[in-house]
């Protein structure tokens, strides 16, 4: 079975053939010719399966193009044709790769909201010197980074004793 994009591609195909082959303005109204019945048939099913919601809109308007109102034909034959553009639009829309995230990434999460979303429960924060010689006094400072990229000055410095120093 094929993926929804792969399906929806292949729709989007029909559709661009469907609406090349839409039936000239001349011959548009007469319904016993075998390509305008078969023109119309496949916007039905294509309708259908873009958006099974809007097969009673088109069935609607079909109707109204199949009755005496001249006029009333035409309107419902260019409604026919505006929604087969939706569905083309919405097709290629769907297709289409996303444009990408908006705004940075933040540690925090984007939403859409003003409270942040804070980091998972899980995470946990810290930093293990693999240099540090034991017997010896460590110094570390912390620097931040924003998601613009731009680098706070650093913290005071923090002093560590060595577990052995700390033992006596």
């Amino acid at each position: 079975m094929a993926d929804t994009s792969t399906r929806s591609s292949l729709l989007g195909s029909e559709l661009e053939e469907l609406l090349r082959t839409t039936p000239p303005l001349a011959t548009r109204r007469h319904h016993d010719l075998p390509e305008n019945q078969a023109w119309l048939a496949r916007a039905a099913g294509i309708v259908d399966r873009w958006d099974s919601s809007r097969s009673a809109a088109f069935a609607e308007l079909y109707r109204q193009f199949h009755g005496r109102n001249a006029h009333e034909a035409s309107d419902a034959f260019e409604q026919m044709v505006v929604l087969l553009r939706q569905a083309e639009y919405d097709l290629r829309i769907r297709d289409e790769a996303p444009l990408g995230v908006y705004g940075r990434p933040l540690f925090q999460g984007l939403s859409y909201h003003d409270t942040p979303e804070g980091p998972p429960a899980a995470l946990e924060m810290r930093y293990v010197d693999v240099s540090a010689k034991p017997g010896e006094k460590h110094t570390y400072s912390i620097l931040t980074i924003n998601s613009a990229g731009v680098v706070s000055d650093p913290f005071a410095a923090v002093v560590i004793p060595s577990a052995e120093s700390v033992k006596e």
